[in-house]
């Protein structure tokens, strides 16, 4: 008997997490979601319930009530929908971060104007409450392709924190410039350079390290550009401790904006990989960012990072190190990176099975 009520509680568990939450414009819901909260009018009377399957009348009786967005939870028969209005949001924001990177490249100046478009693309969407684009990462064979990829997802990832951690939204503009342009300066280097499979050598390393200055030069020669964009930019590598790099700034002197970045700049690069370092699944690559966070690395700024992205991926699939196929049906709020999933038919807290990781997204 025991067993079946442990069976019956997690099937119930298996159900509410098994569905992504999701903050869509009230236009793209549709009926068969579920409310992920409970919805108050002004008076604090209850207007509908958390879990209510919402219907066409409920859909257009909050758009009367003046409801321009619901928090929901998303079966799996209305995911592909949401998946494609994200998917074509970050095709549209990619092609214009091309347009913007490209000229750069070939010597010419940057675009003030070109870099205020793509920004103002990325803060409508962050705004919005619309979804990161937490998709599996794509190849890019190009060089340049992976250079402007990275860019996009640091600037979305950063514009999310920045509101996550309460920033005033009038800074936001700073942020996502910055976060688009911090690494830049890698158009100015050598191909072969960026390209290098493996550990650097010395010189290799002290060439590399020029990318922040050469970003900085190509920011500062844009002009109208705000002042802290170009000063995170050059910055975006300096760690608490002073061992970053190009000035060995430590704890209060860099500025928290510069922190935020550099957090999405660390996770994009874990889990999109790089020319030296394997991509890393999401959840390894909380666990490399809660290891880092204990050293000393922007911890205020990872924690909000491990608060908010890993609910994300409830309900995604994942290859298990022990062969298996574990579908994510809860994060442990104590152990980001080590959550409840479901493989092979039976339930596994991950958080006590030390020995099985979570290598790659199905």
């Amino acid at each position: 008997m025991a067993t079946n009520e442990r069976a019956g509680t997690l099937h119930v568990i298996s159900k509410e997490f098994g569905m992504p939450k999701r903050d869509l414009p009230i236009r793209e819901c549709v009926p068969g979601m579920l409310l992920a909260e409970t919805l108050l009018s002004e008076t604090g009377a209850v207007v509908l319930l958390e879990k209510t399957p919402l219907n066409a009348s409920h859909i257009d009786r909050l758009a009367m009530l003046g409801h321009s967005r619901l928090r929901v939870q998303v079966p799996p028969q209305c995911m592909s929908s949401v998946e494609a209005r994200c998917e074509a949001l970050y095709a549209s924001c990619l092609e214009t971060v091309g347009g913007l990177f490209s000229p750069v490249a070939s010597g010419k100046p940057l675009s003030t104007d070109q870099v205020r478009l793509v920004a103002d693309t990325v803060q409508e969407s962050a705004l919005a409450g619309g979804d990161v684009y937490f998709g599996r990462a794509v190849p890019t064979a190009a060089m340049s392709g992976r250079l402007q990829t990275h860019s996009l997802n640091t600037a979305m990832l950063a514009a999310f924190l920045h509101l996550w951690m309460g920033h005033a939204d009038t800074m936001l503009p700073v942020t996502i410039q910055a976060a688009l342009l911090h690494d830049i300066g890698k158009t100015r280097l050598k191909r072969s350079l960026l390209e290098l499979p493996g550990d650097l050598t010395p010189a290799e390393e002290k060439e590399w390290r020029r990318h922040p200055r050469l970003s900085w030069e190509i920011v500062h020669a844009c002009r109208g550009m705000d002042a802290l964009v170009e000063a995170i930019v050059a910055t975006h590598h300096e760690l608490p401790d002073g061992s970053g790099y190009p000035m060995g700034l430590t704890g209060a002197n860099i500025h928290p904006l510069t922190r935020l970045v550099a957090v999405a700049n660390r996770f994009d690069n874990l889990t999109a990989g790089t020319a030296r370092e394997r991509s890393l699944s999401p959840f390894r690559a909380f666990e490399v960012l809660e290891e880092e966070a204990r050293r000393g690395f922007h911890p205020q700024e990872v924690h909000c990072l491990l608060a908010q992205v890993p609910g994300y991926y409830v309900g995604d699939r994942f290859f298990l190190s022990n062969g298996d196929i574990g579908e994510v049906l809860h994060i442990n709020p104590e152990m980001k990176s080590r959550p409840l999933v479901k493989a092979a038919g039976r339930f596994l807290d991950l958080s006590t099975e030390p020995g099985i990781t979570i290598e790659a997204m199905v």
